[in-house]
């Protein structure tokens, strides 16, 4: 049995290395069924995977708002009379969990970026099964620049994170 598990895996290997060996010879090109196999699969991965991840997640206690919050200061309200309790003349802080706009644009962000980088690894996926060609170095230049443009709305929330470290240098509110 043991023997039967490295030995699928070499199957594998030698069918995706060879696969573009094997192709139509006396036409000359590939007939593309390794280039579909390899996307579905890739795609039916990555769909069970996400589904997988919802599902497990539905049964947690784990939640997406509270993920999504961050910590605030906000005041003290009495339920009965909906004022601020107030200590000393000022009113009493406490630490509450408040829906965050920023995290919420990153994660649609990551979503999307997360898109983009597999639907153009599946389409190279495919090209490759087709031409058992590699990318050429400008087409792969041209595609990196237009993911890390993609990047680019995370900036505002990795700079309040990287200001957050300078904090010791305002001054205190008494």
């Amino acid at each position: 049995m043991r023997g039967s598990g490295s030995t699928s895996w070499v199957v594998l290997w030698l069918a995706v290395t060879a696969s573009p060996a094997m192709a139509d010879a006396s036409a000359g090109q590939s007939t593309g069924v390794f280039g579909y196999i390899v996307v579905t699969i890739v795609a039916v991965g990555t769909v069970v995977g996400l589904a997988t991840i919802r599902s497990s997640l539905l049964t947690s206690t784990w939640s997406l708002a509270d993920a999504l919050s961050e910590e605030a200061e906000v005041s003290l309200i009495d339920d009965t009379t909906k004022q601020p309790v107030l200590d000393a003349g000022k009113p009493v802080l406490i630490t509450k969990l408040c829906p965050s706009t920023s995290r919420f644009i990153a994660m649609i962000g990551l979503i999307a970026i997360l898109m983009l980088y597999i639907g153009f690894g599946l389409i190279e996926l495919q090209r490759y099964g087709e031409t058992g060609a590699l990318p050429q170095p400008d087409d792969v230049k041209n595609l990196m620049y237009f993911l890390l443009g993609g990047v680019t709305m995370f900036a505002p929330y990795l700079i309040n994170k990287f200001a957050s470290v300078f904090d010791w240098l305002t001054p205190k509110k008494p």
